[in-house]
């Protein structure tokens, strides 16, 4: 049986990572979509029908058998000839009903010239009883003359939250909070809807970080030319020709350092160049002053003698040559004065 490269080994594994991303793009897709559909969600705005005579006032409930606490959504529609200002909402309820909220946008006026007014109240009772939405079956508007208003009957039974018609309180309290069956409702959903979005959170942000933690890491910046000179003298140092005082191959390598040096911070062609050319070149160009111009003579003199004269200076002599391409180097570079 043939064994499993580990070519072979690299492709499964990366399959498997992609099927696995792939999953969770997938799952995170699903959860937005659950999340923005929850949050867009919204009950049906409710339609009045065209009252049959003037003023009226139209109202509808969610439900008119709510339990004790349960939020009882109310909307209404003021249909009218001309403007009409009512009394307080709170005013016109059975004194049974609790205004929680309302809402009221400003009044317009429709193609046939009608002004209408809707509201929409929040309401609850916290008693078992049977009553009505509004207080009488009319009200005075405020207007100068007041106006009657005929105020719509909308009944409105109790039930008990332990089930228990026979029972006016409200219950066992330990069993059942006191907001109410559709207020615990709501409060698990917004529990369930915090989890789905911690969660999708939590997802996203791990996705970041693999998708962060792939990434390279950048390289490091390039040395600058005078770093790198320093840097290749301090090796010559170590290597056995300056240990041992080679004075034709020592000063070969450092006339080698700083001619390297020279052409790519002063982007001067030194290599190919006799020393003379290099020099003549130099001084027509000069990117230094006089003084490190004349320095440099002196050193490519001094190594020129060893090579070709057949000098042997000492140790002493070699330190004093390593000393002036340093110094020329320090001077020159990014740091100095070029």
């Amino acid at each position: 049986m043939r064994g499993v490269t580990s070519d072979e080994c690299r492709v499964t594994n990366e399959r498997s990572a992609n099927r696995r991303i792939g999953g969770a793009k997938g799952g995170l897709f699903f959860l937005f979509t659950l999340l923005l559909l929850s949050a867009c969600s919204r009950p049906p705005e409710p339609r009045f029908p065209e009252p049959d005579t003037l003023p009226a006032l139209q109202a509808r409930v969610s439900t008119g058998t709510p339990r004790v606490g349960d939020i009882i959504e109310v909307n209404l529609r003021l249909t009218a000839e001309d403007r009409l200002v009512l009394p307080a909402w709170s005013e016109l309820l059975h004194e049974d009903v609790n205004l929680l909220d309302q809402r009221t946008p400003s009044a317009t006026r429709t193609e046939a010239g009608l002004w209408q007014q809707e509201a929409e109240l929040r309401v609850a009772l916290y008693t078992v009883t049977n009553a009505t939405l509004f207080a009488d079956d009319s009200a005075q508007t405020r207007n100068d003359p007041p106006r009657t208003l005929n105020l719509p009957f909308i009944a409105l039974t109790v039930e008990a939250l332990t089930g228990e018609d026979d029972d006016p309180s409200l219950g066992n309290m330990d069993l059942m909070d006191f907001r109410g069956s559709e207020a615990l409702r709501r409060a698990r959903r917004n529990r369930w809807l915090s989890l789905l979005g911690l969660l999708l959170l939590l997802a996203i942000l791990y996705w970041i970080h693999r998708r962060v933690s792939r990434r390279p890491a950048p390289p490091p910046p390039p040395l600058k030319w005078d770093k790198i000179a320093l840097r290749k003298m301090e090796e010559l140092r170590s290597e056995a020709i300056w240990i041992q005082a080679d004075a034709d191959a020592s000063a070969v390598a450092l006339s080698d350092i700083l001619r390297e040096y020279i052409e790519g911070r002063f982007n001067i062609h030194a290599p190919d160049l006799t020393t003379e050319e290099f020099l003549i070149e130099a001084s027509e160009r000069q990117p230094w002053s006089d003084t490190e111009q004349t320095e440099l003579e002196g050193f490519f003199r001094a190594v020129d003698r060893i090579k070709f004269a057949a000098e042997r200076p000492g140790a002493e002599a070699l330190t004093q040559l390593m000393q002036a391409a340093e110094r020329f180097v320090r001077v020159t570079g990014t740091g100095g004065a070029a």
